[in-house]
């Protein structure tokens, strides 16, 4: 009993705590606040700064600074107006924990909510890059960086002095609050540059598992795999496995994660940044596999030809792999699908001469049979039939082959030829997936018979 006194206290302290701090202030309020707080940390650089954006007011360096300069202003409101949203509901959740009352007046003053993720998506594509900064001064070049790094700063400092509580009594607050701290440095530091320092270098109670894991997520729900490569290799490090995959493992990896999803776009993106990656490692097979899995998702997704595009990319650029025979199979299929039978027929021809493909002809062989049917060439496609057969006797695909002749037997009046392919499929293909209609069709001949 006298521990539910001591939890309750503690609450009360804490919403007093909150409250002190200006929880109750109104949005507005919270805003001139932020700009008081940037205004006196940005004071020792205003000096220098305006000199520069007088002396180089036609400069183009200055100009597309000033333009970067005015979106992350704009960034950084915004973001600190969800922190204020974000302290206001937990402030909410703990008066409505001490009332009876359904509903705390806190609750009024939530507004609807702007996300991390949609803050970066909107201005990541804004911001940009500085034009000609070789053209300033050394000197003026850092009074430049310095300013723009403290304006970040200082939004960064801002939600952290004021958003110890909310971090602290709820756990889907601070998953939130660590997405805004990082908006900024991740809108300033592209994927590919941020690094294992970049981690390390934010707050310390950023850095336990869940908060971690909720900005590896982040960061791959905008398309940063790099980035959030790193929160996973922080992770691993501490726990001290050894099963650390390499970058373009991971992003292979979570690439398939996406796309079971359904959640394409990213799948994709991922994808070619895996690939990329192993390119540059001069990971031949990796990179190979790499690019038909791509392929795989844009056969799923319907577009057989350019998962063609993408094989015939893997096998010249692979062309020493030891998948270069698969891959060419791959293309043979996507061809197939895709229609581009004169294509099939030409590379077909070109791949069963290639020793590379050696394991793979008969595969190869099937998919030109299949073409040749789709064609109406009736005569080319029986006697490349009879030759699959004598060549390949025990290959699975004479299953497949077997049932096509048989319907064409039945389709010519041949009743008992069809009934005898039906029965060999079943009796040396009992595992092949026509084999269940194949014996449903004998007994439907046999029944016919009697």
């Amino acid at each position: 009993m006298q521990s539910n006194w001591i939890i309750k206290g503690m609450v009360i302290l804490c919403v007093l705590l909150i409250s002190i701090m200006g929880v109750s202030a109104s949005l507005g309020a919270r805003i001139e606040d932020y700009r008081a707080h940037r205004e006196k940390v940005l004071a020792p650089l205003s000096e220098g700064y305006e000199r520069i954006c007088r002396e180089q007011r036609d400069n183009p360096a200055i100009i597309t600074f000033q333009e970067r300069l005015s979106y992350a202003e704009e960034v950084t409101e915004l973001i600190v107006s969800e922190f204020e949203n974000i302290r206001q509901k937990v402030l909410a959740d703990l008066l409505d924990d001490m009332s009876d009352d359904s509903k705390s007046p806190y609750q009024e003053s939530y507004i609807s909510r702007i996300r991390a993720t949609e803050v970066y998506t909107k201005y990541s594509p804004l911001m940009p890059r500085i034009a000609d900064a070789a053209s300033l001064a050394v000197q003026d070049r850092q009074i430049l960086r310095d300013y723009y790094v403290e304006l970040c700063k200082a939004a960064e400092d801002f939600i952290l002095r004021e958003g110890v509580g909310s971090i602290a009594f709820d756990e889907t607050a601070s998953q939130e609050i660590a997405g805004l701290y990082v908006v900024l440095p991740f809108l300033h530091i592209p994927d590919d540059s941020w690094r294992e320092q970049n981690v390390d270098g934010l707050p310390k109670w950023m850095s336990t598992d869940a908060v971690s894991r909720g900005l590896e997520q982040f960061a791959l729900s905008i398309k940063r795999p790099l980035t959030a490569y790193e929160f996973y290799r922080s992770r691993q490090k501490r726990s001290k496995k050894n099963e650390l995959r390499s970058r373009e493992d991971y992003c292979l990896v979570k690439a398939k994660s996406f796309a079971d999803r359904a959640e394409y776009d990213t799948s994709i993106y991922c994808y070619k940044k895996g690939i990329e990656l192993a390119d540059s490692a001069e990971l031949l097979d990796k990179a190979i596999v790499g690019r038909l899995m791509l392929a795989r998702l844009y056969d799923q997704l319907g577009y057989p030809l350019l998962s063609a595009e993408h094989v015939k990319d893997a096998m010249q650029k692979g062309n020493k792999s030891d998948k270069w025979g698969q891959a060419a199979l791959k293309r043979l299929i996507y061809l197939y699908k895709g229609e581009a039978y004169d294509t099939v027929l030409k590379e077909s021809a070109e791949y069963e001469k290639d020793e590379r493909c050696a394991i793979y002809v008969p595969q190869m062989k099937y998919v030109l049979w299949l073409t040749l049917k789709k064609q109406e060439k009736p005569h080319e496609a029986r006697e490349l039939a009879g030759t699959f057969l004598e060549q390949y006797p025990k290959h699975p695909l004479c299953a497949d082959v077997f049932y096509a002749s048989a319907i064409e037997a039945i389709q010519d009046g041949k009743l008992d030829q069809a009934r005898l392919h039906f029965e060999t499929i079943e009796e040396r293909w009992p595992d092949s997936p026509v084999s269940a209609k194949a014996r449903k069709m004998s007994r439907s001949l046999a029944s016919m018979s009697q």
